[in-house]
């Protein structure tokens, strides 16, 4: 399978803004719960489930989990709209403390 250009980008941006707020638990080994907020940057229509594979396949391209597969709980919210767009992402071993990823 190919990448789109704006794919690839998005995976690229994506790496640079996680990379630097990795700690030593990372990556994530066994089972995981991820709660997924969305603040797109206009009030456009959007469908929530078009963005989870791409959030899902940053996260394993960034390094932050083995591999989605761990993933047994995702929850994902749209909220309100921020200039640029912005996703926050929340990350736990299941059942501990979730760990959050980005700025809030």
């Amino acid at each position: 399978m190919v990448m789109s250009k704006p794919g690839r980008l998005f995976i690229e941006d994506g790496c640079r803004h996680i990379k630097p707020i990795m700690n030593r638990e990372i990556p994530f080994k066994g089972r995981l719960g991820v709660n997924i907020r969305l603040y797109p940057p206009t009030n456009a229509k959007r469908d929530v489930d078009n963005f989870l594979k791409a959030v899902l396949d940053l996260m394993t391209k960034a390094g932050v989990w083995l591999d989605d597969s761990q993933v047994d709980q995702l929850t994902v919210s749209r909220e309100s709209k921020v200039k640029g767009g912005k996703v926050i992402i929340e990350i736990w071993q299941r059942p501990k403390k979730p760990l959050q990823l980005g700025k809030g």
